[in-house]
C-alpha cells in the first residue's frame, strides 16, 4: 500500500529532502489501518510558526494539521524537538480513514493508537456512552484548548483501558477559536 501517489511538497524548499524518508517509514508503519486516500495531496512544511498558525488556526501545542488535502507542518526546527515518526503516523492514519466516515472521536482514537502501534488492536474497548461521544466530537471539532486536552486525555485513557477522566466537560461553544487558557 504505502504511498501510491506522492505528495506535492510546499513551503520550505528542502521539505522533501528533510521529510521524505520519515514519511515513507510512517506510510509503511500504518498500512494496516487502511488504504491511502486516492487523489492529489500535499505537504506544506512551514518556515515560521506564525504562518502555520495563520493557515491552520491551530494552537501552539499542535505540530501538524490537515486543511483539505494539505498536511501542514510546523518548521523543521520545531519538528526536530518531537518524534517526527509519531506525528506522521498519526496524520497519515487520518488520511487513511477519510473514506470510512467515522465520528471524529473514533478517527482520533485510531490516529492516536497508530502513534505507537503498526496495526489496530484485535478489538477496541466498549464504546463510550452517546453523551460522552457527543462531548468528545464537539471538543475535538470546535473545542477550546482545555476541552481538547480533556478529549485527548479521555481517548488515551480509553485506548489504554485506564480509568477515564471525569466527564466534567458540560458545554462546548458552538464555535470558538483557540486561545490560551488563563
Amino acid at each position: 500500500m504505502g504511498i501510491d501517489q506522492a505528495p506535492t511538497w510546499r513551503g520550505d524548499p528542502d521539505a522533501a529532502a528533510l521529510l521524505e524518508q520519515d514519511l515513507h517509514a510512517a506510510a509503511r508503519a500504518t498500512e494496516s489501518f487502511g488504504s491511502m486516500q486516492m487523489g492529489p495531496w500535499s505537504i506544506h512544511l512551514h518556515t515560521s510558526d506564525a504562518m502555520f498558525e495563520k493557515v491552520t488556526g491551530a494552537p501552539p501545542q499542535r505540530f501538524a494539521s490537515w486543511v483539505g488535502a494539505t498536511l501542514h507542518l510546523r518548521p523543521i526546527e520545531k519538528l526536530k524537538r518531537r518524534d517526527l515518526g509519531t506525528i506522521l503516523r498519526h496524520e497519515l492514519v487520518h488520511r487513511r480513514l477519510l473514506s470510512l466516515n467515522l465520528r471524529p472521536w473514533e478517527e482520533e482514537c485510531r490516529s492516536l493508537y497508530a502513534e505507537g502501534h503498526s496495526r489496530p488492536p484485535e478489538s477496541w474497548p466498549t464504546p463510550p456512552s452517546k453523551v460522552i461521544q457527543d462531548r468528545l466530537d464537539l471538543a475535538l471539532c470546535r473545542g477550546t484548548t482545555t476541552s481538547q486536552a480533556w478529549a485527548y486525555a479521555w481517548l488515551r485513557a480509553w485506548i489504554a483501558g485506564k480509568p477515564l477522566p471525569p466527564g466534567k466537560l458540560t458545554r462546548v461553544p458552538a464555535h470558538e477559536s483557540w486561545k490560551p487558557d488563563r
